[in-house]
């Protein structure tokens, strides 16, 4: 259900992208108070309601002005041997018994 609402064109009209940019504008150019969520922190159920709040909006990438890219905010776990870490063999450990 979550994934299906993320293409519909009423969410995706209430992205935003964080970013570590910082503006300064005057008190004039502001126009009200809103929420910005993270998409995951967004319940299933609560989507319709979202969706209806004029004032909600919802992030999920992050934008980087200095590389003019778009990257998640969340980890990624890529899945692949060039991906993987290589662990060396290890060595057989023989326990004594001491009498």
């Amino acid at each position: 259900e979550k994934i299906r609402m993320i293409k519909s064109p009423w969410l995706k009209a209430k992205e935003l992208f964080s970013s570590s940019c910082s503006d300064l504008c005057t008190l004039e150019a502001l126009r009200g108070k809103c929420k910005v969520l993270h998409l995951n922190s967004i319940a299933e159920k609560e989507l319709h309601t979202f969706l209806a709040d004029s004032d909600a909006w919802f992030y999920l990438l992050s934008y980087n002005p200095s590389s003019r890219r778009l990257a998640s905010t969340q980890g990624e776990i890529r899945i692949g041997s060039s991906h993987q870490a290589s662990i060396a063999s290890c060595p057989v450990v023989h326990h004594f018994k001491v009498a």
